[in-house]
């Protein structure tokens, strides 16, 4: 039974076999308990680390440029992996498999940086002052924490995918002074082939799956997903993401069916070869109020053309 609380699910390892007790308030969880617990309270205490630290950064940042800024939080990015790192080298009694992966995790400080350029407010000559401290502070940073051998977790752990793909981003910064590359609707199809040709086996499933999916606003995003369809072979990775992309231009539409206020039933299917608008709207929303009667302007001219037609869907009916 799990507390009335947001959890964040990934700082949660649960196995076949494991029987956890939790229990906490809506405010906090305490540490759990039972058969499997202590690899979850491990991560989670790593979590309160990197947290503390990553909030004491934000919170002095605030007053300081973007290339100040980002000096604090790599500097508390650092303390962070220490300690994370050695709280990890404490716990004997983990399994070495999640011990690796407990080391894996430590990295997650080390990103932190690229959230704080990601969305930092800096002009053009301020670029040049970030990207030294990305050289000069960063880099050797990255370089000692992140092992070539930590690769085979991601196949485990979303969120060290993700950090692959910010890594590429923050690297091509220091290579190339190439700021676009933090955006995820340019060159996507630059980074996908990056993944692809670097990367083999269920390493480069999970990282392919793990760079569409974040990339919602992606220009290029259809022919990345043509492509990866060629050579994924794990079911869940292809299932993510045909339900991620089936909203792609040229992608068939989902043949829903929906009862009309007499109770009859109408299928997308029903309107093959016509020009369908569906407007989506609950009565709570001011927003849908101020669009009706404009849409209805837009219904009126179009009423005699029996190629388009227009249906109102209500999603505040029960």
């Amino acid at each position: 039974i799990i507390p009335r609380l947001r959890i964040t699910p990934n700082i949660f390892i649960v196995e076949k076999g494991d029987s956890l007790h939790v229990t906490g308030t809506d405010i906090s969880l305490n540490d759990l308990t039972g058969k499997g617990a202590l690899k979850t309270n491990v991560l989670r205490k790593m979590d309160g680390i990197w947290n503390s630290l990553a909030q004491e950064a934000a919170t002095k940042s605030r007053q300081l440029s973007v290339a100040s800024g980002l000096a604090l939080v790599i500097q508390n990015s650092q303390r962070a992996v220490t300690l994370c790192r050695n709280y990890v080298i404490k716990q004997k009694k983990l399994n070495p498999v999640y011990r690796n992966l407990g080391m894996v995790y430590a990295q997650n400080p080390i990103w932190d940086i690229y959230n704080v350029i990601y969305y930092g407010d800096y002009n053009g000559k301020q670029k040049d002052t970030v990207r030294e401290q990305i050289n000069h502070a960063w880099l050797p940073f990255r370089n000692k924490n992140l092992k070539s051998s930590d690769l085979k977790s991601t196949i485990h752990d979303y969120r060290y995918a993700q950090n692959m793909i910010k890594d590429y981003s923050l690297r091509k910064i220091a290579e190339k002074h190439d700021f676009g590359a933090l955006n995820d609707n340019t060159n996507l199809w630059k980074k996908y082939q990056y993944f692809k040709k670097r990367y083999t086996g269920l390493v480069r499933e999970k990282l392919i799956a793990a760079l569409i999916l974040s990339a919602p606003r992606s220009n290029d995003i259809g022919i990345c997903y043509s492509d990866a369809k060629k050579f994924l072979t794990q079911k869940n990775f292809k299932t993510a993401l045909d339900l991620y992309c089936q909203s792609l231009p040229g992608t068939p539409a989902y043949n829903f069916t929906l009862l009309d206020s007499n109770k009859t039933a109408h299928h997308l299917a029903d309107f093959k070869g016509k020009v369908l608008i569906l407007d989506f709207w609950f009565t709570g929303c001011g927003n849908c109020r101020e669009l009706t009667p404009k849409l209805r302007t837009v219904e009126e001219q179009f009423k005699n053309d029996p190629r388009i037609l227009f249906d109102s869907i209500s999603s505040a009916t029960n």
